[in-house]
């Protein structure tokens, strides 16, 4: 049976079963080797550094100012014209963390399941301004 692609899934058919799979993308389609600035009217600003295959993210200002993570395996993909999803799980916090960085538009959006497993979980969907993106060389 042919599968059907459409965009970044690939819809397979068959009898009685339909399912998508994530279509696997070129390193060049993902977000890498960068680090973005971004400020959260609730929460503050933060730092996101992407490099060698690892995310690093802070906290510099506001209510959150000094949480973070160093040395979290990450995924990204692209999903438009400078448009990224990245997401990690912070094991140590435990958190769970999705966030759609328009680039072109200096938007993000962050939707998460934090201290996940406790009495403290929470949930949440924000928006949050990109103030600066430096590609690291």
């Amino acid at each position: 049976m042919k599968p059907f692609v459409l965009k970044q899934f690939v819809i397979l058919i068959l009898p009685f079963v339909a399912f998508a799979v994530i279509a696997q993308e070129s390193e060049s389609q993902s977000l890498a080797e960068v680090e973005v600035t971004s400020t959260y009217s609730r929460a503050g600003t933060i730092v996101y550094r992407l490099s060698d295959g690892k995310l690093e993210y802070s906290f510099i200002s506001g209510r959150m100012m000094g949480a973070g993570g160093i040395d979290l395996d990450y995924t990204s993909r692209k999903i438009g014209d400078d448009i990224y999803l990245l997401n990690w799980h912070d094991k140590v916090s435990p958190n769970y963390i999705s966030v759609i960085m328009d680039l072109e538009n200096n938007v993000e959006y962050t939707t998460a399941i934090m201290a996940y497993g406790s009495d403290m979980q929470y949930d949440f969907v924000s928006e949050g301004k990109i103030d600066t993106v430096m590609w690291l060389e």
